[in-house]
């Protein structure tokens, strides 16, 4: 009989066809893996980007919202068949009430942007090299449909929109606003 320590012990080691299974099924686990962490990777930079659009989308649609909103009259201008500016007499306050002219512009050039501008006095339809000195308030996007992203029904104004996540689908910012002062400013803004 054997001693013991003989018998549980066993240096035979692992034979070369077993070898071959454990690499062939280690193989497949780790490209299973490998394209579960991939896949991963790639939804989680498309909703970022998508989300990133709809944020910054959403920023500027609400400014321009709460312009509209604020406002004792609003107007929808077309200075060209895709360039569009609305200017308003809008209220800031606090303590008082302030009249300000308030203006936005989209324009497709460069991509589609849209721009704010404020001012004591009226606000025309500005020049190229005027309206690069206002604010940009988002840049990359382009009209749901057709040509223009403002659009009037009544006193509502209509804001649609959709942002560009590069090679992502776009974020649609679809939105209206209708004006709720009630007060005749007399300030000329357009």
């Amino acid at each position: 009989m054997k001693p013991l320590r003989e018998r549980f012990v066993k240096d035979d080691g692992f034979t070369l066809p077993e070898l071959l299974v454990y690499a062939v099924v280690m193989t497949i686990v780790l490209t299973i893996v490998a394209g579960l962490i991939i896949t991963t990777t790639m939804t989680e930079k498309t909703v970022r980007n998508v989300f990133t659009a709809a944020t910054d989308g959403q920023v500027a649609a609400d400014n321009v919202q709460t312009g509209i909103r604020n406002s004792s009259a609003y107007k929808l201008t077309s200075p060209t068949s895709t360039t569009q500016l609305v200017t308003a007499r809008v209220a800031h306050g606090g303590a008082s009430v302030v009249w300000v002219c308030a203006a936005w512009l989209y324009t497709p050039a460069n991509g589609g942007s849209i721009r704010y501008h404020e001012s004591p006095t009226a606000i025309a339809n500005p020049t190229a090299a005027q309206a690069a000195n206002w604010t940009s308030l988002i840049d990359g996007i382009k009209p749901s449909s057709g040509t223009k992203i403002f659009s009037t029904t009544g006193d509502q104004l209509t804001i649609a929109y959709e942002v560009i996540a590069g090679d992502d689908p776009p974020a649609s910012i679809v939105t209206s606003a209708a004006r709720r002062v009630d007060i005749g400013e007399s300030l000329p803004c357009f």
